[in-house]
């Protein structure tokens, strides 16, 4: 909840104007209604929390409503920031009581206290009373939703909320459609809260990688905007870079630089080249750049990230970022001169002693798969001709592996990787060093290829060979274990499976706790091994509690999660339907 609030990144809420008349007076002499008024135009959380500590029962019975929504207000306000939900809760049921029984419904305050009683709701998991919260602030506001359209609009994005929250992610699209369709779009200045929903729902669609619909709409926004302002306008900078994001995720890079090229062209024109955005963008089109091999640009979008990092103090390591995440992508397109020639001016510039150490760890890493590569021909004889289960062999292997994992050839090294595994488990000792990182690669392959029996196999060898070892520290049986977990969800083979998430759950919470994002991901797993078992209002409710955590770590649930709990939904529904 936020006392006057604002659109932060140009998102979510608008400023808010407050029933009360303001009053500017600062001098001494006020009354209690003028503090108040006061204290919550200047939105100084000090002489906020001076004033309502000096409040009485006494000073309450004397107010006139008008100056008791006010306290309550402040003190929904005050309390939500401690954070004291439960008592920012109970003052704001008391400033809605007031709306409803004297001052009206019809004011923004009204719109505003409601919102914030709904994320006040959301705060304490209760989606529930969230939801009826903001669907009450829309019925009752309808009739002046025209002349108070940003808070209005802050009551609709709540229920858009919850839907999301409670996993009714296929009402969202219509839902947003709806607000789209009275939104008011011809606010000043043009901004993304003139098209918000639509922003809203193409954010939708990205997070659960429904790409296709997203450039949809993303089309519906360049439209728009065109529309009303023109194809030069900064917002078209603002929409085209997240279309280019989109662009990315989706693989079609030569797409992505193409639309980059266009917003920084749009930042230009408008002469805001200063503006955070266009560090963003540079830096993304970089690395689209990289991936296309388009490598004879690369120099001067980095000339370009460099200046722009030179004209904004704030923005000074952009470019430092820029280089160290274009030599790493250098290296993955196996580029290691160019690499190795960014890093080396990265060390040139001024750096902290942990940046140049995770530099300098870079800088050896590209060397090792540079010269590991060099030596393929070498290596693959070496493999060849040294004595099988010698530690020249294993040794030779271990490098063969790494090369054909850097080159993408999938089948050469699980042909090294089971070779040396059938090596080690003919009693080879001088291989035991090697077995683990063996099974993990082994496994991890597997996985890659879809074939979760082998993987399962190898999983659960490599947990009966770590759970063996003396001294082995907890965090590789959390790992290993989990393996087993995934393999068996994946290959649909559940034996003792409830018995291993227990295991996996006590281990997490010991080692990261339960509010990790290691947390949510053992509570996907036990979802969906419920979801498999047939069990599926327990698996929706594991569902439900990973994408609430999932949401708290980062922002956005995990597409997975929230594609099962769309699944169990219709399982549910057709169960009850009896189809």
């Amino acid at each position: 909840m936020k006392m006057g609030t604002s659109i932060i990144n140009k998102m979510y809420r608008l400023a808010v104007l407050l029933p009360s008349v303001f009053c500017t007076f600062s001098g001494m002499g006020q009354t209690l209604p003028e503090r108040l008024s006061y204290v919550l135009e200047v939105q100084d959380m000090e002489m906020g929390i001076k004033l309502y500590n000096e409040i009485t029962e006494a000073d309450l019975s004397q107010l006139p409503d008008s100056s008791l929504f006010d306290y309550h207000y402040l003190g929904g306000y005050l309390n939500s920031e401690i954070p004291n939900h439960e008592k920012a809760v109970s003052h704001l049921l008391e400033a809605k009581k007031i709306c409803d029984k004297v001052l009206g419904t019809h004011s923004i305050g009204y719109m505003e206290i409601m919102r914030d009683l709904g994320d006040e709701y959301i705060e304490l998991g209760q989606y529930d009373e969230a939801l009826a919260v903001y669907q009450e602030g829309i019925v009752k506001s309808m009739y002046v939703r025209n002349i108070a359209s940003e808070a209005f609009g802050n009551l609709i994005m709540g229920v858009q909320g919850c839907y999301e929250r409670k996993g009714w992610l296929n009402e969202i699209p219509s839902h947003l459609y709806d607000a789209w369709g009275f939104w008011a779009k011809d606010e000043e200045p043009f901004a993304t809260y003139n098209y918000y929903p639509l922003w809203s729902l193409e954010q939708f669609y990205r997070r659960y990688k429904m790409f296709d619909k997203a450039l949809q709409v993303s089309d519906m926004i360049i439209k728009f905007i065109s529309e009303k302002v023109g194809a030069q306008h900064p917002e078209m900078a603002e929409e085209l870079y997240l279309r280019g994001n989109t662009l990315v995720d989706m693989g079609r890079n030569y797409d992505a630089v193409e639309t980059y090229y266009k917003a920084l062209s749009i930042l230009k024109f408008n002469k805001v080249d200063k503006d955070r955005l266009y560090g963003h963008v540079a830096s993304n089109l970089l690395m689209a750049i990289i991936s296309t091999e388009r490598w004879s640009e690369c120099d001067n979008i980095l000339k370009d990230i460099k200046n722009y990092g030179g004209r904004n103090v704030n923005d000074a390591d952009i470019y430092k970022n820029a280089l160290f995440s274009a030599a790493n992508r250098f290296n993955s397109k196996g580029n290691y001169a160019k690499a190795l020639s960014l890093n080396t001016e990265l060390l040139e510039l001024s750096l902290s002693d942990k940046e140049r150490t995770i530099i300098e760890n870079q800088t050896n890493t590209i060397k090792y798969n540079r010269d590991i590569i060099n030596a393929l021909c070498q290596l693959e004889e070496q493999f060849q001709t040294f004595s099988q289960g010698s530690a020249e062999w294993f040794e030779a292997g271990h490098k063969l592996s790494s090369a054909y994992y850097l080159q993408k050839k999938v089948d050469k090294n699980i042909c090294v990787l089971r070779k040396m595994y059938d090596a080690i488990a003919a009693n080879t000792s001088t291989g035991e060093d090697y077995l683990f990182w063996v099974l993990n690669n082994l496994c991890g392959i597997c996985f890659e290829k879809e074939e979760y029996n082998d993987a399962l196999r190898y999983a659960i060898e490599k947990w009966n060979y770590i759970s063996s070892v003396s001294d082995i520290t907890e965090d590789y049986l959390y790992y290993a274990l989990n393996d087993v977990v995934v393999a068996k969800l994946k290959s649909n083979h559940l034996e003792d499976i409830d018995d291993n998430l227990e295991q996996v759950g006590v281990l997490c919470s010991k080692l990261f706790g339960e509010q990790s994002e290691n947390y949510s991901t053992h509570l996907h797993n036990q979802g969906r091994a419920y979801q498999l078992q047939g069990r599926l209002n327990e698996a929706k409710r594991n569902y439900l509690r990973a994408i609430a955590l999932q949401i708290k770590n980062d922002g956005v649930p995990f597409n997975r999660t929230v594609q099962y709990l769309m699944d169990v939904e219709k399982q549910i529904t057709d169960e009850e339907l009896d189809l």
